[in-house]
C-alpha cells in the first residue's frame, strides 16, 4: 500500500483521531485493541453498504476486508483514500518532502510539537489518512474480517483548512524579503521551501474539494511559481571562482561548469560569494618504471560579508605515465573529472543543510 504521509495525518492527530479508533457496530466506546468488535453473528448492514449506517452528507465511508483484522483495516483505509482520485495518489511523494520538514522542525505548523512528532511516527506505522478512522469491525466467524473506514467531512474540512492557512502564513514569511535577503543563497532556499509547502497546500485543497469545502482556496499559488522565482534569483547571484596554480584554467573551468549547471552565474569582481581554490600539483617519487603526478584540490565557498566558509571541498589523487608531462596531464584531467562528478553533490548537500537549519 502506498504510504499516506503525515501531511494527511497531522491535524487528524491534533483533533484526537491520529491513531485508528476501533468502535463497535453499536456505535459505543472503542473496543480494546486486539479485540474484534461487532461480535453479532449476523452480517451488519454496513458490510455491503456503508452509507446505510453513515450519513452520506456527513461522511465518506468505505469497507475493506481481509484474512486478519489488521489487513481489513488497512484495506478499508486504502478504499477510503480512493475517493481522492489518481491525482492524490501521484502526489503522495510530494507530501513526503513536506513531512520530513515538519518532522525535523524546519516547518512549524503548530505549537504542539510533541503531538506532531508522534503523528509523524503513527503515519509511518499505520499508513493512515488525516481525519480517517476505523469505526467498525466484523468477523464472519469463518475466515474473513471486515472493517469500515470513515472520514467526517466537517472535521476534515477544518483540519485541512487550518493547514492551508498555516502554510500561507509560512510562505509569506519565507518570501517577504528585502532585495539583499532575497538575492542570496538563503533567499534561494526560502523560495524552494515555499515551493514545497505550496505543493502540499495544493494537494490539501484538492482534498477539500473532494469533500466539498474548497471555497476560498481556489486560487492558491502553485509551487512551480516559487521554483521559477528561485531559478531567477540564482541567475542574479554571481559566484567568483579564483584558482591558484591552475593549468590553462582547466580546474577553474570545471568548477565554473558545475556552478553553471546549478544555475549560478560565475564572475564579477564584487561578488558576495567567492569560490577560493588552492591547487597543488607535484611529482611523486615511487619505486616504479612510471612517473607519477599528484594533485590536491582544496576549495572553499566563502560569503565575503562575514568571511564564513559555507562549503569546504577537498579531493586528491595521483596518476602515472611513462612520461612525466603526460602524468601531469592525466592528473589534471582526473581532477577535472572528479570536480565535475562530485562538487555539485557537495554544493547540493550544503543547500539542504541550510534549509534544515532555517526554521519557520
Amino acid at each position: 500500500m502506498v504510504k499516506i504521509i503525515a501531511v494527511l495525518l497531522i491535524f487528524g492527530f491534533l483533533s484526537g483521531c491520529g491513531s485508528l479508533g476501533f468502535i463497535g457496530s453499536s456505535g459505543k466506546n472503542p473496543s480494546p485493541k486486539g479485540a474484534v468488535s461487532g461480535e453479532q453473528s449476523s452480517q451488519p448492514p454496513w458490510v455491503t453498504e456503508p452509507y446505510s449506517v453513515y450519513d452520506r452528507a456527513s461522511f465518506l465511508a468505505a469497507v475493506g476486508h481481509g484474512s486478519s483484522r489488521d489487513i481489513a483495516g488497512r484495506n478499508a483505509l486504502t478504499a477510503l483514500t480512493a475517493f481522492f482520485g489518481q491525482s492524490i495518489q501521484s502526489d503522495l511523494q510530494t507530501l513526503s518532502v513536506y513531512t520530513e520538514a515538519v518532522a525535523g522542525g524546519t516547518i512549524r505548523v503548530s505549537s504542539e510539537e510533541n503531538k506532531i512528532t508522534e503523528a509523524l511516527r503513527i503515519s509511518v506505522d499505520m499508513d493512515t489518512l488525516a481525519g480517517a478512522e476505523i469505526r467498525d469491525f466484523w468477523y464472519d466467524q469463518k475466515s474473513v474480517y471486515y472493517a469500515a473506514a470513515v472520514m467526517e467531512k466537517a472535521a476534515a474540512a477544518k483540519l485541512y483548512t487550518d493547514l492551508v492557512v498555516s502554510n500561507r502564513r509560512i510562505i509569506n514569511e519565507l518570501t517577504n524579503l528585502s532585495d539583499a535577503e532575497k538575492y542570496s543563497l538563503d533567499g534561494v532556499v526560502n523560495y524552494h521551501r515555499a515551493a514545497a509547502i505550496a505543493d502540499a497546500s495544493a494537494i490539501c485543497v484538492n482534498v477539500l474539494s473532494v469533500i466539498g469545502f474548497a471555497g476560498e482556496f481556489d486560487e492558491i499559488k502553485k509551487g512551480e511559481e516559487y521554483r521559477i522565482q528561485a531559478a531567477e534569483i540564482i541567475k542574479r547571484i554571481p559566484i567568483r571562482v579564483q584558482v591558484n596554480n591552475d593549468r590553462a584554467d582547466r580546474i577553474k573551468g570545471a568548477f565554473a561548469a558545475v556552478l553553471t549547471r546549478r544555475g549560478f552565474r560565475t564572475g564579477g569582481n564584487d561578488s558576495r560569494y567567492v569560490l577560493d581554490v588552492k591547487t597543488i600539483l607535484s611529482e611523486v617519487i615511487l619505486d616504479s618504471p612510471y612517473r607519477w603526478y599528484r594533485y590536491e584540490i582544496n576549495a572553499e565557498l566563502i560569503d565575503t560579508r562575514n568571511r564564513a566558509v559555507l562549503v569546504p571541498y577537498s579531493i586528491n589523487d595521483r596518476k602515472g605515465h611513462i612520461q612525466l608531462e603526460e602524468a601531469e596531464n592525466r592528473a589534471v584531467a582526473h581532477a577535472e573529472e572528479n570536480i565535475l562528478e562530485s562538487f555539485g553533490d557537495v554544493l547540493g548537500e550544503y543547500l539542504t543543510r541550510l534549509s534544515e537549519k532555517k526554521k519557520s
